[in-house]
């Protein structure tokens, strides 16, 4: 399905829809500047990951007809619950094309995304945006 955003996505309807009014909801919160924002943008991202993932992952067990074991998993965090629950919302709005695919993390990064709990030891791709991290990089992540 093709989008009116600069990056199109293939999804269902559905999900083409809930991306759309993500973005005029960050499209507005833009003209604010406030911190909704930067959440809404970040959310933007972690959908559009999670429906490229389980994409991915249904095209590589679809060419192995069935055979691989190939799977993958967004893994988001956020610190503050109330945007913790809205993000859920979302993901489950959006369906069996994100939800499967997106592992929503609530509480400190730094404690979150420790191998200790439950985090890969490897990793294909880590987007981090947080100016915390530059003084305090664990060194699971390092």
């Amino acid at each position: 399905m093709k989008s009116d955003s600069p990056t199109p996505v293939v999804a269902s309807l559905r999900v083409q829809q809930l991306l759309q009014k993500l973005h005029a909801l960050s499209d507005v919160e833009e003209k604010s500047w406030s911190q909704r924002f930067f959440y809404l943008t970040r959310l933007v991202r972690f959908l559009v990951f999670a429906l490229a993932v389980g994409q991915n992952v249904l095209l590589q067990r679809k060419i192995a007809a069935g055979t691989t074991s190939l799977t993958g998993k967004v893994t988001a965090t956020e610190k503050e619950h109330a945007k913790a629950v809205k993000a859920r919302l979302h993901c489950k709005e959006a369906g069996d094309e994100v939800e499967p695919w997106i592992e929503l993390r609530e509480g400190d990064l730094l404690e979150s995304l420790k191998v200790d709990n439950g985090v890969p030891e490897r990793i294909d791709l880590l987007l981090l945006d947080s100016t915390l991290l530059s003084q305090h990089v664990p060194p699971s992540l390092q």
